[in-house]
């Protein structure tokens, strides 16, 4: 679940990933922007269309967002897109620091449990990067707490979960991409039937190439790598 803002509005989208990891664009939805995003026309929206239950939600900012989506789906767990966490924070990093960055983060991501996870982030604190970077260990360190269940999950269903956080993060990249092609927008609506457009084409190409949990970890090397003189400097 993700959104584009603009002086217009925001646009939203809600794109499903199922258990055998068949993916499908549920909706897209255009409104004036306000101070607090609200869910809760798009979610009764989906209930609508028949979609009866959500186990799991990943969104780049869970304020209000879980209450919202519980409300509409009871059981069903927010968790933080660790995938977009990754990608805001390289890009507040030198560019010559990203990969490092990038690995020391990503190696959070794929600890086997809560435990091994604060380890990692503890170790990324303590490094030259935590030092350098402190506002990347509070973002983390937030993540962390508010996706405690993720490392709650047996390992098959952790990378699915993780899995459809991967390709709804790809998506994310090839849709703003889009819109910085594009530019600006005379209004809201301008801008949903781009994302309309864009997002089932996308979505076909990313299935066609697998993306995958760990295909976010290549995306950062082939992204990053040719940008970094000398690693660590």
């Amino acid at each position: 679940m993700n959104n584009v803002s603009g002086e217009g509005g925001e646009v939203h989208w809600v794109v499903g990933n199922l258990s055998r990891d068949e993916s499908e664009v549920l909706g897209v939805w255009a409104r004036t922007a306000s101070a607090r995003p609200d869910w809760r026309p798009a979610l009764v929206e989906l209930q609508n269309r028949g979609v009866e239950r959500i186990r799991f939600a990943l969104h780049s900012d869970l304020a209000g967002f879980r209450e919202d989506l519980r409300a509409r789906f009871p059981g069903a767990t927010a968790l933080p897109s660790f995938a977009q966490l990754l990608d805001r924070s390289v890009a507040q990093v030198a560019a010559r620091h990203r990969l490092p960055v990038a690995e020391r983060l990503r190696a959070i991501i794929v600890t086997e449990s809560g435990v091994e996870a604060r380890a990692a982030l503890a170790a990324f604190e303590t490094s030259r990067w935590g030092a350098r970077y402190p506002v990347l260990v509070a973002d983390w360190r937030l993540a962390l707490e508010q996706g405690w269940a993720l490392w709650s999950l047996a390992p098959a269903l952790r990378r699915e979960v993780l899995a459809g956080d991967g390709k709804a993060a790809a998506l994310n990249r090839s849709l703003r991409k889009a819109v910085d092609r594009h530019g600006a927008f005379d209004d809201a609506g301008a801008a949903a039937r781009l994302v309309q457009a864009v997002l089932p084409r996308e979505l076909r190409r990313l299935e066609q190439v697998g993306v995958a949990a760990g295909a976010e970890h290549n995306y950062h090397r082939e992204c990053f790598g040719s940008r970094i003189a000398a690693v660590g400097s």
